[in-house]
C-alpha cells in the first residue's frame, strides 16, 4: 500500500516529463521485471498504460477547465 501511494505520486509529480520503467520501479525498490508483474496485478495495466491514461486525464481536465479554443 505504501509502494503504492510512493509510485502513483512519483508518476504524478513527474507526468511532465519522459519516465523511463528503471526510474518508476526504483522508486518501488523493485527490479523492473518484478515491478511490471506486481504493478499490472495491482493496477490492472501496464505501468506504460497507466502513464499514458493518466497523462491523458489531465490533458482532458486541462481542456474542460479552460475557455481558450483548441
Amino acid at each position: 500500500l505504501r509502494q503504492q501511494h510512493l509510485v502513483t505520486e512519483f508518476i504524478a509529480e513527474n507526468l511532465h516529463q519522459s519516465l523511463s520503467l528503471a526510474e518508476v520501479s526504483s522508486v518501488a525498490g523493485l527490479s523492473r521485471f518484478h515491478f511490471s508483474r506486481a504493478f499490472r496485478r495491482t493496477f490492472g495495466r501496464s505501468p506504460h498504460a497507466y502513464i499514458l491514461e493518466t497523462r491523458i486525464d489531465r490533458a482532458k481536465a486541462a481542456l474542460m477547465a479552460s475557455e481558450l479554443p483548441i
